[in-house]
């Protein structure tokens, strides 16, 4: 039955059997039902049928192997149903959950399991996470780096290497440069030996000619093919002119001589590149003598074609006088000035690998690295190449070895599957190198290729030979959507770009029975005019976020049609996917547009995660918790709405001790600043509670404490704050499930995710009919009827270009040349010629990356860019252009718009639209409907309405003291009559005092407010056991003075008598002898509004405060406020109704706090030595 639905070329890759095969399988060609079947044709074959049992199935990730598997169950579940009596069909279904389908790395993990004692492993050995191998990384790099610290002065290649690559306020430099060649070195099946070969390799003391280098070489065929181009291309513009002489005669005339000249030079480049680097430099630059006038305007569009061809051209050798700007002699010794530092840092890689594996050891864990190379050792002979006898026990086991995505691959797996697949006879590879795409990943698509180019087609092969079959039927698209990708890809995609020609073997068809075509593809480039008189206008990004959205709800809205099954039914939102090279990036502003337009959205939360304003608070709290002399996290928690301190008070403690670190100079502030002051002692809590509970619990305090989830919804607007916080929750629990302890550790795993440039995510929604954002590495696999490839204008990234060393797996290590003497650095011969080939690999993976975008759509593409000046874009890609475009064209292009709007203009039937929108008419046209609206409202009222009009204007709102009810407020601003206003009902700040002017400074007399906050800052830290005698007073108050929490000043003017007198007093003796305790006890509490305001029923506020001391007697609670007011005897009963309803919200405070009554509070009033019992204020 399924032999009867394959195609002939799917039947081909089911049943072919006795040799090697690769299966090129193009996007949507069911690739992986060919898997499926292959292992269903073995298993049900009737003369020679196999177990499940006997295959090892490799899928790139655990849940492709899930996939499957559950599809291979689902199909033996089908046959059984179809054949009950056939038990063996039953048994396979068994066999079937515990048969080798899984990834690599679980292969190799059963592999080492099983053969522990050959590979010196213990049985019980870990796989490592990253944050754990991270952490041993770290440990290793630390150790392996002091140690060669210690020995600068006997190792001059390490002082090198210093000076060079480790310039900088640290060594941060030269740990990347370790990790990443550490981490590029494992990607070979021996490390050791790819060091030992690019150390031979710094030796240039042979060569006396740059061209005979690795590098220069590589150098000069990009040389040869530039210039080739450039020759042939001008030979033909040439060659044109004069096929019709007579015609052309006068631009012959005007330009011939100039031409001849340039052409003439670059022949004479070219043939000076096969005798050498300073033969060939001889020859540059290339003349381009200047052209004679032609004011002919009947020529005007071939001297258009001649002078822009001509100015490119010029363009691109004077690109390669830069290259070719030093004779050899100086760049072979340039080379030899950087090899010290080079052997240095290879050398340091390596003793970095050994001190991490005796970390790893030390752990009896493995990185996934391990698995691969230990498993290599375990089944290859380093010195032969040929399988172990370990490799030909294991590959007896297996009728076949079948590998997905093989285009993913590096040459460690390689090596991996060739031992044990009886020297390549029983492999079955699957993989479409158009879409490998995880190169960072250190995947190797040239290992596809080779095997693709040597691999002889199923009709020529012989019967043992390898084969390929191609699978280039898409099931998935539309017809019109197939032809715009071939004629893109047709046109640009080339082995120079992209690795592989995109010819007629390359193509996508659609099957036999396909729909009758009713597909689109169109290219919007949204015009991005600049603002106007200092207009502030949206990014481009958010425009073009804008523009998507405006049409997904017009797609919605006009109920536009897709098939589904056969039948045609309307487009849902859950139909279309945005499609974004960087999602980070661009993400959010899409996210935003949509909900704009009310269109509903279902993306990851990632992008921007530790850069979010609640994320950046809380990890800048828990770095000053961790540590509060880190000046930026410090300066940054104060300046959150958490604390809120304004930038002119972050000046003032900065500019009261320029000398010291900011905490020092913050607790010098706090002597005269309560707001100061309350952030220390606030801090002081926060860090000591931090030593005994975990940082999940210490999260959770701090999002409770500072109530920050509503803080920062309220700021943002958005709910994206809620999920971020949720995030750092999940981040804290599963650091502390793994056994992980301690907020310096927390923060350093923080740093360490960040640093892999990685993010916690969670998808925004789980609404089912949501248009979906997601990066195109995400969507890889997936289809949807719609796809928006958008953002397509971003730049191409060249951060891998910008490292100190540059990296590369064939031409080695390449740095700077750091001249001391002239304080620059600029490139040696290697480093150019790595920079290029990285340059080149970097562009042909967009180009697979833009493959595998366009061909997820279904029925319709659209793609979307921006541009200031999309005509003069458009002008620009159109000079020079053919069919198919060259690869030196579009190397020059710089985002995926370019290579898009190119193709585009070229001719393909009206398949490919190509469309320019204004963003000004996209963003004026809401607003301006808006003020259309007002101003015909402002026309229709006429003197009828009047009346009307006044009448609703006297009418009186029967909420009006809700509407005046505080939003937030503080126990000392509550207001003693009912008939405030609501500016007497506001917040009140505490005064602040920060460093006074030098003529307001030491001489002058405290304050009563500093005098106040001196003695409010003693009452919270004495201890209360020191305090039977003036003596023990003043011991106290000079013990925090030297604590920092008092000034000089300050600890003078704390009045000793009075202190002691409190604690002499009954109030004081009750303090002493409380069960429980608790000092400036501060308070965010939400409670009914009719608590403290008539006619608020139903509405809440916010209540804050600070509790000078509340005690704990026999379960019930005593509030003790303290005041420095002047009172006396006459005064007390005024005072005590001024502060009563103050008290009666502390009262109600510690009562909802603490769940516990409140027996009474007491107001004591230092100066005078008098206290009152205070009634709280009941509820009327």
């Amino acid at each position: 039955m399924s032999k009867i639905n394959l195609t002939p070329d799917q039947s081909n890759a089911v049943y072919t059997r006795s040799s090697s095969i690769l299966v090129s399988a193009a996007a949507g060609s069911g690739k992986t039902r060919v898997l499926t079947e292959r292992l269903m044709a073995y298993i049900t074959d009737k003369e020679d049928p196999k177990d499940i049992g006997s295959f090892l199935v490799i899928t790139y990730t655990r849940a492709a192997a899930a996939e499957l598997r559950g599809r291979i169950l689902e199909e033996l579940s089908k046959r059984a149903a179809a054949e009950p009596e056939n038990r063996r069909l039953r048994r396979q279904s068994t066999l079937c959950y515990r048969a080798q389908i899984g990834t690599t790395h679980s292969f190799c993990t059963a592999v080492l399991r099983e053969y522990c004692h050959k590979a010196e492993l213990t049985p019980d050995f870990r796989v490592g996470d990253e944050d754990k191998c991270a952490e041993l990384r770290e440990k290793a790099l630390e150790k392996v780096l002091e140690n060669a610290y210690e020995h600068i002065g006997e190792d001059l290649d390490f002082a090198s290497l210093v000076e060079s690559v480790g310039a900088g306020r640290d060594d941060s430099r030269l740990a990347g440069a370790v990790l990443e060649l550490h981490g590029k070195m494992q990607s070979h099946p021996y490390p050791e030996k790819w060091a030992e070969l690019h150390l031979s390799a710094l030796d240039v003391s042979a060569f006396t000619d740059a061209g005979e280098t690795v590098w220069g070489r590589e150098l000069m065929e990009n040389a040869k093919s530039t210039a080739s181009y450039w020759s042939e291309r001008l030979d033909e513009i040439w060659y044109g002119l004069n096929e019709n002489e007579e015609e052309n005669a006068p631009i012959v005339a005007a330009y011939g001589d100039s031409l001849c000249q340039t052409l003439e030079a670059l022949r004479a480049f070219l043939r000076s590149l096969e005798k050498g680097w300073d033969s060939a430099r001889r020859e540059l630059p290339i003349p381009f003598p200047r052209l004679k006038p032609l004011k002919n305007y009947e020529f005007e569009d071939r001297k258009i074609t001649l002078t822009s061809a001509r100015d490119a051209c010029k363009k691109a050798m004077d690109g390669l006088r830069t290259v070719f700007d030093a004779p050899s002699e100086k760049l072979l010794s340039e080379l030899s000035k950087t090899a010290p530092a080079m052997r240095a840092l290879i050398k340091l890689t390596l003793d970095f690998d050994r001190a991490y594996a005796l970390e790893k050891r030390r752990q009896n864990l493995l990185d996934f690295s391990d698995l691969e190379h230990f498993t290599v050792a375990l089944l290859c002979d380093p010195q032969t190449g040929e399988p172990t006898e370990t490799a030909l026990q294991i590959s007896k086991r297996y009728t076949e070895i079948m590998v997905d995505e093989y285009q993913d691959v590096n040459a460690v797996q390689d090596l991996i599957f060739r031992s044990i697949s009886r020297n390549g006879s029983n492999i079955f590879m699957v993989g479409d190198v158009k879409q490998s795409i995880y190169r960072f990943r250190l995947a190797d698509p040239s290992i596809f290729i080779k095997k693709y180019h040597s691999f002889k087609d199923l009709e020529s092969a012989a019967e043992n030979e390898p084969k390929k079959i191609l699978l280039q039927n898409n099931f998935r698209s539309d017809v019109n959507i197939l032809s715009v990708c071939n004629h893109v890809f047709s046109n640009t995609m080339s082995e120079a770009l992209g690795e592989i020609c995109y010819d007629k073997s390359a193509a996508l068809f659609p099957p036999e029975n396909a729909n009758p075509p009713r597909g689109k593809a169109e290219i919007s480039i949204l015009a991005v005019s600049q603002a106007e008189d200092g207009e502030e206008r949206p990014d481009k990004t958010y425009l073009e976020a804008r523009m998507v959205a405006k049409n997904i709800k017009q797609l919605i809205e006009n109920a536009e049609t897709v098939f589904e099954n056969g039948t045609e039914r309307p487009v849902k939102y859950s139909d279309i996917a945005i499609l974004l090279r960087s999602p980070n990036t661009a993400g959010p502003a899409f996210r935003r547009a949509l909900t704009e337009y009310g269109i509903p959205v279902s993306a990851e939360q990632g992008g921007g995660f530790f850069a979010s304003p609640e994320i950046l608070v809380v990890t800048s709290l828990l770095s000053v918790i961790d540590n509060p002399h880190r000046d930026i996290p410090l300066t940054a928690a104060l300046a959150s709405p958490v604390f809120g301190f304004t930038a002119d008070e972050l000046s003032l403690i900065r500019a009261s001790d320029k000398d010291s670190d900011f905490f020092t100079a913050l607790i010098k502030a706090s002597a005269r600043s309560k707001k100061c002051a309350e952030f220390i002692e606030t801090l002081s809590e926060l860090r000591t509670l931090s030593c005994d509970i975990g940082v999940y619990e210490l999260l959770c305090l701090i999002y409770d404490r500072f109530e920050l989830p509503a803080l920062y919804a309220a700021a943002n607007g958005s709910d994206s704050c809620f999920v971020n916080l949720s995030l750092l929750l999940d981040c804290a629990a599963k650091f502390e499930e793994n056994g992980y302890r301690g907020l310096y550790s927390f923060i350093k795993h923080l740093k360490r995710i960040q640093d892999r440039g990685e993010e916690p995510c969670a998808f925004s929604n789980a609404v089912s009919n949501a248009v979906s954002i997601m990066s195109i590495h995400k969507s890889k696999g997936l289809e949807f009827p719609l796809v928006f490839l958008a953002n397509t204008s971003r730049k191409f990234n060249t951060m891998d270009m910008r490292s100190p060393v540059l990296i590369h797996p064939e031409l080695g290590l390449g740095c700077k040349v750091t001249d001391t003497s002239r304080g620059i650095e600029y490139p040696t011969l290697a480093r150019r010629a790595i920079a290029a080939r990285l340059s080149s690999e970097m562009l042909s993976e967009e180009m697979r990356v833009l493959y595998v975008a366009m061909t997820r759509a279904k029925e319709r593409l659209y793609i979307s860019c921006a541009s200031k000046d999309p005509h003069a874009l458009i002008s620009k890609l159109s000079e020079n252009l053919s069919s198919p475009i060259s690869p030196e064209i579009l190397k020059s292009a710089s985002s995926m718009a370019q290579w898009l709007i190119s193709a585009a203009l070229i001719e393909n039937g009206g398949l490919l639209e190509l469309k320019i929108e204004d963003s000004a008419e996209n963003y004026e046209s809401q607003h301006q409907a808006e003020r259309t609206e007002q101003e015909g409202m402002q026309q229709e009222i006429d003197e009828a309405d009047m009346s009307e009009l006044k009448r609703n204007l006297s009418y009186r709102y029967p909420f009006e003291k809700t509407i005046k009810l505080p939003s937030k407020l503080t126990a000392t601003s509550l207001p003693e009559d009912e008939a405030d206003t609501e500016a007497e009902t506001l917040v009140k700040e505490r005064t602040k005092l920060f460093r006074l002017p030098d003529f307001m400074g030491e001489d002058r007399p405290l304050s009563g407010a500093e005098r106040g906050t001196a003695m409010h800052t003693v009452m919270q830290f004495i201890d209360f056991a020191r305090t039977e005698t003036l003596s023990d007073i003043e011991d106290e108050i000079t013990r925090i003075e030297k604590l920092g929490l008092l000034s000089e000043r300050q600890a003078k003017a704390a009045d000793r008598k009075s202190i002691l007198s409190f604690f002499s007093s009954d109030i004081g003796k009750r303090i002493k002898s409380a069960d429980m305790v608790h000092r400036e006890l501060r308070f965010s509490l939400l409670c009914p509004a009719d608590e403290f305001f008539e006619g608020a029923e139903g509405e809440n506020v916010l209540l804050q405060g600070i509790v000078d001391c509340c005690i704990e007697e026999r379960g019930e609670l005593t509030i003790i406020d303290y005041k420095t007011d002047y009172v006396t005897p006459e005064t007390l009963p005024e005072a005590i109704e001024h502060y009563k309803r103050q008290v009666t919200a502390y009262a109600y405070a510690m009562s909802r706090i603490f769940k516990k009554p409140v027996r009474g509070c007491l107001l004591y009033f230092l100066r005078a030595g008098l206290s009152a019992d205070v009634k709280p204020r009941q509820k009327s």
